[in-house]
């Protein structure tokens, strides 16, 4: 079956007035500018659909800029690449962008699992995780470096098949190895870029430099998740989820699976946890109550804000705001964006920094940006 998004309008090359309508949602082209619509990311540069499964969106946290859109494909339309495999790819935003969120404008996606002589990956890359934060007066801080898992071996000098962690400069450049014992299935970055946090199948690791230094050892641990600071971080274990605080203490959640934190910028402390549990998307407020959202066929997202869930709910986008500090509802209508005819079901949901834009990605294969609006 072919994976390539056959959307019968494309962002680069239909004008406005060619506009298709998708349930609630249009789909134009990125330069646009209206607030509720979405554009089509997996692109190559003419503007055909890349011929791969778009997974596991992620989006740069510098304030409204987010300047980045990060995701894993199984494509062979974009770069050196295997096929089969699964790589890692990054779009940069262009044009101008403003301390309100407007309309964002997309390059071609680049390849970031590149093998160190330029040569095809030879195993797979996954998990991509991006820098970046808010600063003081809603400055953008960064984004500087990404990370990412993969198999492959020749990444960098000294490889190693077994999964690995491997960090680069969002703007290219050479790619590092992180050693860390056991094989890597979680990391995330800072949102300041100068902390990595792992888990593999030994244990807890925190990197502020080259190799990794243990935190928890055991098995059991899945999907770290940190703050701008880097100093605190939520993660999976057997099945329950767990804070270990700025103090070095560890602070059970409750059950669930892969759970995403804010980015505690102003407070230095993880603030609220979205996670998923029996199919159910819920936000855990640190010190508050735990409350669910609704029934959800994706992973939990969160913004840097802790105001916003998104999750996927069968083609539909569904974004909750609700306010830490008051429990008021945002007012968003819902959904907020939807996969094309053919695309299948959200497979994967990301949400910036004050929830401006929605990343998710299609059982068809693409992945989409939704703008929310400027605020």
């Amino acid at each position: 079956m072919s994976t390539i998004d056959r959307s019968p309008v494309t962002r680069r090359r239909a004008p406005a007035a060619a506009a298709l309508a998708i349930g609630a949602t249009l789909l134009l082209p990125a330069a646009a500018g209206a607030a509720g619509t979405q554009q089509r990311l997996s692109e190559t540069a003419s503007g055909a659909g890349m011929n791969g499964v778009a997974t596991e969106p992620t989006i740069s946290w510098d304030s409204r800029i987010n300047r980045f859109v990060g995701f894993t494909s199984t494509s062979t339309s974009i770069g050196r690449v295997e096929s089969g495999r699964r790589n890692v790819f990054l779009v940069r935003r262009t044009g101008q962008a403003t301390r309100t969120g407007n309309a964002w404008q997309a390059s071609t996606p680049t390849l970031v699992s590149v093998g160190r002589d330029g040569s095809a990956a030879n195993g797979d890359s996954w998990g991509m995780s991006i820098s970046g934060a808010t600063g003081r007066a809603d400055a953008p801080v960064g984004p500087t470096r990404l990370a990412f898992l993969s198999t492959a071996s020749n990444l960098t000098k000294g490889g190693t098949s077994t999964a690995s962690v491997y960090v680069r400069s969002v703007n290219g450049g050479a790619i590092r190895r992180i050693s860390a014992p056991g094989a890597a299935n979680g990391v995330d970055v800072s949102g300041d870029g100068k902390t990595i946090w792992i888990t593999t199948s030994k244990g807890l690791y925190r990197s502020t430099g080259g190799t990794a230094r243990r935190i928890k050892g055991g098995s059991g641990f899945t999907s770290p998740s940190t703050n701008a600071r880097g100093n605190e971080v939520t993660y999976a274990r057997r099945g329950t989820i767990y804070l270990r605080t700025s103090r070095g203490s560890t602070r059970r959640i409750g059950r669930g699976s892969s759970p995403v934190a804010d980015d505690g910028a102003n407070t230095k402390k993880i603030r609220a946890i979205a996670f998923v549990r029996g199919g159910t998307a819920y936000r855990a407020v640190v010190g508050g109550r735990t409350a669910s959202f609704g029934r959800t066929g994706t992973d939990a997202a969160i913004n840097a804000g802790a105001s916003t869930l998104g999750f996927g709910q069968g083609s539909n986008v569904r974004l909750q705001v609700k306010v830490i500090s008051s429990g008021k509802d945002g007012g968003y209508a819902r959904p907020q964006g939807s996969c094309p005819a053919g695309q299948g079901s959200v497979t994967g949901v990301a949400v910036s920094t004050r929830y401006n834009y929605v990343a998710f990605t299609c059982g068809g294969g693409g992945l989409y940006l939704y703008y929310v609006g400027a605020k």
